[in-house]
């Protein structure tokens, strides 16, 4: 976030462990919870992104 010059409310991470969860959710960020790496795709991640306008 820093490197990109962009605040924890503007930004989604995709993750699947509990540790990267965790260190996600600390981090201020929207997180999107997956299983595996198929769940990562276009429909998911605009999906994901439409909830974080609505807030």
């Amino acid at each position: 976030m820093k490197r990109f010059g962009l605040k924890p409310e503007e930004c989604l991470i995709v993750e699947d462990s509990e540790h990267g969860i965790q260190a996600a959710r600390a981090s201020g960020a929207h997180v999107l919870i997956v299983a595996t790496p198929d769940e990562v795709n276009y429909e998911r991640l605009t999906t994901a992104i439409a909830e974080v306008n609505k807030k």
